[in-house]
């Protein structure tokens, strides 16, 4: 019988191997196994992505006739994907066709000295930064000389200043663009400076102005490098504009229009890499290429990573690495792109060329990004679909979806897949539309219910106000003892007599369980608004809500602040009992209570759009609870204005100190635990196990 259940089992156990082995062949490559991914622009989070480039092809060398390369640093290709490389190393100019077989090298009769950059024309004529020389060669198509481009004449070129040019290109106007020592300027075709490219805009100054109308040339050249900045790389793109890699932290991507100025929308997210002595800097990106799309795809060098944006800056992919193996890089220095979408990276470590090819889920990508930027919203709906098949976790597919169905006018749906991909911006869009249609449908509705409303809140204060008035004269005139609900009223109406009650009651009882409750209301509301405040406008997810954390947010602030002012202000001959600071502090949160439930469920009703207005009135809760405690301060201790706020600030200075305090007695308890388990461990493994 044993025998016979152990069969089933294994018969059962072979069937389900079997059925997972046939599903398995048929499913995409999961993220986790790919070391591609994507880097969330709200808090630099990596989000693993499938595979999107996969390499072709390694050209290690380029057989008999072209040898090796060696510390090539620039690659071009043209129009009809015919490749340039610049061989530094071998000091010639290496030509392959779109099969990537060698054609041709060109040395210039061997007067090539170090070539790092090189660009050809739609005639097959090859410009050649020919860096060693510091001069441009022209050359035709054939590989002999046309001309020389030098160092321009002008005033705003130092007689000092190296044309150690690197990279170049050529404008559809027909100037030569190139970087000199790190600056993108502009050359005509006679040789003739035109001006720097891309230039900072430093704003005005009286000083620079004056140098620029009376100055000497010498004095003129002073100020160049403050308006310059330096740029890396950039390449001429089919639609006339430059794009570029600058040194710059803010915009190390750029597009750059006719008239210089940078129009790549910013927000797109780099990270950070180490030094070799483990410091983190900004990334240095090497060289730019942009596809006929318009996806625009960088190389950090330090890393060796390949980072792809599409033209709004929304990141793609990131994918590549340091190493030596396929689709890793040694010292990458320069990428191009043929018209098949294929990336071609050249590895000045190791002189080889990496062909990658995007996959089924990249080419779904950029179609999805293209479509809906070319107005094709139905079929970009299509590709976004099929990428959310393969992963339904890449992070811009939801977004791609919800945007193209937002052009359709199917906003329900658009908001919905807005909500997946937590999109704010796009979630605050869909719902102004919306609001804005019922508006126009219920308008009358909307206008009775809000003047109804407007009314009602306007009856409520002033009931309020009349009850508080009367528990006041209550209290004075019949002697009334206030306290729960009627001193809270008091502290919203009549901040300053609520204090001095509290200041006349010094000899009652202190209410531990009204201050307690309190307390408990308040981390009650502001937990409580984490689910119900719309995701368009809250800054933190239910998922996100930490009990604890939200207690101690609610909590340790303002009983720090109690500890702090009665020890300040018992030094600055104060006249406030710690029992009534701490009953007057607990009921400074009066307005939190109230308040912040009800912004909660107004910002259901608000957009993105309106936030500034939403923040404004949480920002003035928070202003009123401060005065309270400002004004609580100053009653409670009959204090003058400026002794006041010098004790509000040595009060806050000795909240800085207590949390010093604390979290250094932490840390070193931390650390007498941890010493006293490495001598139990040495302990043990001394004398107790052999």
């Amino acid at each position: 019988m044993k025998k016979k259940i152990n069969g089933i089992c294994k018969n059962i156990t072979a069937l389900i191997s079997a059925l997972f082995l046939l599903f398995s062949m048929g499913l995409p490559v999961l993220a986790s196994e790919s070391p591609d991914y994507v880097i969330d622009a709200s808090n630099g989070a990596k989000t693993p992505i499938p595979t999107t480039y996969v390499v072709k092809r390694v050209i290690t060398d380029l057989g008999k006739t072209g040898g090796s390369l060696s510390d090539p640093q620039d690659i071009f290709i043209d129009n009809k994907d015919r490749i340039y490389i610049a061989d530094s190393g071998n000091n010639r100019i290496v030509k392959l066709n779109a099969s990537f077989e060698f054609e041709a090298a060109y040395d210039n009769n061997g007067g090539f000295s170090s070539p790092k950059g090189v660009f050809a024309d739609d005639t097959g004529d090859i410009f050649v930064a020919d860096t060693g020389n510091q001069v441009i060669v022209h050359l035709n198509s054939d590989g002999t000389l046309s001309e020389v481009f030098k160092k321009p004449e002008s005033d705003l070129l130092g007689d000092d200043d190296s044309f150690n040019v690197t990279k170049l290109g050529l404008s559809p106007q027909g100037y030569l663009y190139t970087i000199s020592s790190r600056q993108l300027m502009a050359i005509d075709a006679h040789n003739e400076f035109k001006g720097y490219v891309g230039t900072n805009e430093v704003g005005f100054d009286l000083t620079r102005l004056l140098i620029r109308l009376f100055a000497s040339k010498q004095q003129k050249e002073s100020i160049i490098d403050v308006e310059m900045e330096p740029y890396n790389n950039f390449l001429i793109a089919d639609d006339g504009m430059i794009y570029a890699v600058a040194a710059a932290n803010s915009s190390q991507i750029q597009k750059i229009n006719a008239v210089g100025r940078n129009i790549y929308p910013g927000g797109y997210v780099t990270e950070t890499v180490t030094d070799e002595d483990g410091n983190y800097e900004s990334p240095s990106f090497a060289d730019i290429a942009v596809d006929k799309n318009g996806i625009i795809t960088v190389l950090e060098q330090k890393k060796g990573m390949l980072y792809q944006y599409d033209r709004e800056g929304n990141m793609l992919t990131a994918f590549g690495g340091i190493g030596n193996k396929k689709g890793k890089f040694v010292l990458p220095s320069s990428i191009a792109v043929n018209s098949e979408g294929e990336l071609l990276v050249l590895d000045a470590g190791t002189g080889y060329i990496h062909v990658m090819e995007p996959t089924y889920f990249m080419r779904e990508i950029i179609a999805g990004v293209t479509l809906y930027a070319d107005g094709d919203y139905e079929k970009a709906c299509e590709k976004w679909e099929n990428v959310v098949s393969v992963d339904v976790n890449y992070p811009l597919a939801n977004s791609g979806i919800a945007k193209a169905l937002y052009k359709l006018g199917k906003t329900d749906e658009a908001m919905k897949y807005y909500s997946l991909a937590k999109d704010r911006a796009g979630m605050g869009t869909v719902f102004s539309d919306q609001r804005y249609g019922f508006f126009q449908r219920h308008f009358f509705s909307v206008v009775i219910i809000l003047a109804l409303s407007a009314a009602g809140i306007i009856l409520l204060i002033g009931f309020l106000k009349k009850r508080s008035d009367k528990i006041l004269r209550q209290y004075y005139y019949e002697h009334k003892p206030v306290g729960g609900i009627k001193m809270a009223l008091l502290a919203v109406f009549h901040p300053i007599d609520f204090f001095d009650v509290v200041k006349r009651e010094r000899s009652q009882k202190f209410p531990v369980l009204r201050v307690v409750c309190l307390y408990l209301l308040s981390f009650l509301a502001n937990y409580s608004y984490v689910f119900i405040a719309n995701f368009r406008l809250s800054a933190k997810e239910p998922t996100d809500a930490n009990v604890f954390l939200e207690l101690a947010m609610a909590t340790v602030p303002l009983l720090s602040w109690t500890v702090a002012s009665f020890a300040v202000s018992s030094i600055m001959n104060g006249e406030s009992k710690l029992s009534e600071i701490a009953y007057a502090v607990a009921y400074c949160q009066v307005p939190s209570i109230v308040f912040t439930p009800l912004l909660a469920l107004v910002s259901n009703l608000l957009s993105t759009s309106e936030s500034g207005i939403y923040q404004s009135l949480r920002g003035f809760v928070v202003v009123w609870m401060i005065a309270l405690l400002f004004l609580g301060l100053k009653r409670l201790n009959d204090y003058g204005f400026w002794k006041n706020v010098l004790v509000a600030v040595l009060s806050l200075l000795a909240m800085a100190i207590m949390w010093a305090i604390i979290v250094l007695v932490f840390a070193l308890i931390i650390q007498l635990l941890n010493f006293i388990e490495s001598v139990r461990q040495e302990i043990n493994l001394k004398f107790f196990i052999n």
